[in-house]
């Protein structure tokens, strides 16, 4: 099993666990292991990303998580930042940390239940998840603040998915602008490097073809 599948495995484990624990109970799960282990993504990703769905008492909240989250893994890092919650895990049985992201802020109250699995494990994890719809809305903004590839190819993945993106003028040229800054390295190393074998030589060739296209019609 490759490290990524390894690392998959481990986040389903300790979603798992987390339930277990009733400690999902207040969480609504985004990001893009999320959109891997609910959706489907055609790439991996390596943290978990929750919300809260109403607010609660955050610091009683993250000490119940580090508390129960400590009998099982071993504690590498814990902060409870201004806006994020923050714990880093490790567990003998996978080679790679696992940072777990509970965002202080922005609370999301609208959300709707998924199923979280993976094709690797057998568990399987009923989650409160961020609808597509915003989802979306979520990754165009993150791709216009971080410029990162694989927010692009999150977004691609949305449209082809069916969710619906009609970005005004001005925003389609922007968001074009950021894909075309992307060098070859962060086609082939960058975003080769979270994508399954069988995806890396399409993308390596045609790059963000359909995505740019689905922006120049709006352009």
């Amino acid at each position: 099993m490759q490290v990524f599948e390894q690392h998959e495995c481990f986040e389903m484990q300790v979603l798992n666990d987390m339930n277990s624990m009733r400690m999902l109970t207040p969480l609504v799960f985004g990001g893009g292991t999320m959109l891997r282990l609910c959706h489907e993504l055609t790439r991996y990703s390596v943290d978990i990303d929750f919300y809260f769905m109403k607010k609660i008492d955050m610091d009683n909240y993250y000490n119940a998580l580090l508390k129960s989250l400590s009998k099982k893994y071993k504690i590498k890092d814990q902060q409870n930042k201004f806006n994020t919650l923050l714990i880093e895990i490790k567990h003998q049985d996978y080679p790679r940390k696992l940072k777990i992201e509970i965002n202080k802020n922005k609370i999301i109250s609208v959300y709707e239940s998924s199923i979280a699995f993976s094709s690797h494990t057998t568990h399987q994890v009923l989650v409160k998840t961020i609808p597509l719809e915003q989802m979306m809305k979520n990754k165009v903004d993150a791709l216009k603040s971080r410029k990162e590839i694989r927010d692009a190819y999150d977004i691609e993945f949305l449209i082809r998915r069916g969710i619906k993106f009609e970005p005004t003028k001005r925003e389609a040229s922007e968001l074009l602008s950021i894909i075309d800054a992307f060098t070859r390295q962060d086609f082939n190393v960058k975003l080769s490097s979270i994508l399954p074998l069988e995806m890396r030589q399409y993308y390596q060739k045609n790059q963000l073809k359909f995505l740019k296209e689905h922006l120049g019609v709006a352009s």
